[in-house]
């Protein structure tokens, strides 16, 4: 309790930037105590890294619309990444920051990353990763968690080692990774998700390699484990490096728990000969529900013993879509994918999407009538016209539309037909510099 009271006490804003007391994050970073939060003004801090002397420990940007920039320019000496959490250094968040550039020579390993989580936990929120040989990598301290929100992943991995991905949790200590609201686009030749996490969770997430990513798997699950991919955009592009599958789970694991969950996901295989949109190896159980696949392929090829679908729906064109050639993969008026898909099960209730994916987040999904088959709802938020004794009482009921978007998310609150146009994932990168949530967690 002593210990507890002295760090309250003791816990400060350490302020970053030109005319601050700290000009450099790695001094400020280095001069922390736990319980520290470290604010850094916008601009450019070129080959400022830095490995941390302890964790529970908070990093962000001092404003709400500009991240600063980290951005590395030659060999980083520590051999890991720009930042490094130390083993069993936890909790971190780091919220609003740009990482660029990180790189360590292929004798070391050839996998510099923008952060390199060796800790306990770790939570990254509303950031941008660009150009590093690895955006995050983890790998450590036993049953760590990984938690990611409303960032964006963006042509990684462009050295072509083999060792480098997007993001990439390494280990099988890791207890939980929970993947939401981000984008991973534009990786070279590693993944633009792998995890070997026990427990993982990727929910309204646009995954993919767009004309020109050259990724092998869009997710890799090599060790399987207890996975729920739920109401994400998963597109293979053109010249993906592997021709097999767009998701693999499984292929290196005999996880006691391997369970693979799958629902109103939209797939989109740009490469014509991909024989299976998703593989598993090892699977007790799969359940996919409401899943939209787009263009050649089997949906499934699993040898698990245990295999339920209701309600995915495969279609080789793309009249489906708003705008297939621009990404834009809201359901276009007509779709036969608008009140396809079967109900789930209360068994299942976590696979009933209650966000889809946008620019720089996610926004409520509203389905009317049956759900709408793939990771975008057509329909209007309920209205509560009231209790039946009551015919005066008319006031909407703005309902989940009062609660918080989630934490960092510059996203709106309306619905799933909106003008909130994916056309932008082109975009992604240029506008991350540009925009910030004002939202920070708490």
């Amino acid at each position: 309790m002593l210990l507890l009271l002295a760090a309250q006490v003791h816990a400060a804003t350490l302020q970053v930037g030109p005319d601050k007391a700290y000009t450099r994050v790695s001094d400020a970073v280095l001069a922390s105590s736990p319980g520290d939060v470290i604010e850094v003004d916008p601009g450019e801090y070129v080959d400022d890294w830095v490995a941390f002397p302890h964790g529970d420990l908070e990093i962000r940007s001092s404003s709400p619309s500009e991240r600063p920039v980290l951005r590395v320019t030659q060999d980083i000496p520590n051999r890991k990444g720009i930042f490094v959490i130390p083993v069993d250094a936890g909790p971190v968040l780091i919220d609003g920051l740009h990482f660029e550039g990180a790189r360590i020579p292929e004798s070391d390993g050839g996998n510099g990353a923008g952060i390199r989580m060796q800790g306990s936990e770790l939570t990254v929120n509303d950031c941008v990763f660009t150009q590093n040989q690895t955006g995050l990598l983890a790998g450590g301290t036993q049953d760590f968690t990984v938690t990611v929100t409303n960032s964006t992943f963006d042509h990684n991995a462009q050295q072509s080692y083999g060792y480098e991905h997007n993001i990439y949790i390494g280990s099988d200590q890791c207890a939980a990774f929970v993947f939401e609201g981000n984008a991973s686009f534009g990786a070279k030749s590693g993944h633009q998700i792998k995890s070997r996490c026990r427990n993982n969770t990727i929910r309204y997430n646009f995954l993919g390699d767009l004309a020109e990513g050259q990724a092998s798997y869009t997710i890799d699950l090599p060790e399987g484990g207890y996975s729920e991919v739920v109401g994400n955009l998963i597109q293979q592009g053109p010249k993906a490096e592997n021709s097999s599958t767009i998701i693999s789970y499984g292929a290196e694991s005999d996880n006691p728990e391997m369970v693979l969950l799958l629902a109103h996901n939209t797939f989109v295989n740009d490469r014509d000969n991909t024989p299976a949109f998703v593989r598993t190896k090892g699977a007790t159980q799969v359940v996919m529900r409401n899943n939209l696949f787009i263009g050649t392929g089997t949906p499934l090829e699993s040898d698990s013993g245990e295999i339920d679908r209701l309600g995915d729906l495969q279609v080789e064109a793309g009249s489906e879509l708003m705008d297939r050639l621009a990404y834009d993969y809201r359901l276009a008026s007509g779709a036969t994918a608008i009140n396809a898909g079967s109900p789930i099960e209360a068994t299942f209730s976590a696979l009933v999407p209650t966000q889809q994916y946008i620019l720089g987040g996610s926004e409520p999904r509203w389905d009317d009538d049956a759900p709408d088959v793939g990771a975008y709802g057509i329909g209007e938020e309920p209205q509560d016209t009231g209790p039946e004794n009551n015919p005066a009482d008319t006031e909407p009921d703005t309902g989940d539309l009062l609660t918080p978007a989630p934490e960092g998310c510059s996203c709106t609150s309306s619905p799933s037909n909106s003008p909130a146009s994916l056309i932008a994932v082109l975009l992604l990168g240029a506008l991350a510099l540009l925009r910030r949530s004002s939202s920070r967690p708490t």
